[in-house]
């Protein structure tokens, strides 16, 4: 695809816009980092309705779970991002599943926010994090 008439290709602008950033550079780290502090936040205000919906509720070992592995993905840690993900993604599932038996509000709060957690935690800023 070109981009209008300057026979530059539009692959090629994105490559260069993306070189010029330095393969991301600290720009997108710190977008990435207030993404995480986003995710944690989502997660913390997402656990009163995971407990009205028959789910866990806050703990404290949680809570520093949450925040270790948060502090892994902030460093470039695939594995603890992995993690997060599956994590997520299993409370948008049984959310999921209990909305489609039981409607509520509850239910529909913790589906967008786990759904808003797998969305940050599969976002460019996000994934692109490497260890330094």
């Amino acid at each position: 695809m070109k981009l209008s008439g300057c026979g530059i290709r539009a692959a090629t602008v994105v490559g260069c816009i993306w070189a010029e950033c330095g393969g991301g550079g600290p720009r997108l780290a710190r977008a990435a980092r207030t993404l995480l502090a986003a995710l944690v936040v989502l997660s913390v205000l997402a656990w009163p309705a995971e407990a009205a919906v028959g789910g866990s509720s806050f703990t404290l070992p949680g809570l520093v779970i949450l925040l270790f592995l948060t502090w892994r993905v902030s460093q470039g840690g695939p594995i603890a991002r992995m993690l997060l993900i599956l994590v997520s993604a299993g409370g948008y599932s049984g959310a999921a599943l209990h909305l489609a038996r039981m409607p509520g509000p509850a239910d529909l709060g913790l589906l967008v926010a786990t759904a808003g957690q797998v969305a940050l935690l599969v976002s460019p800023a996000v994934s692109t994090l490497r260890s330094q």
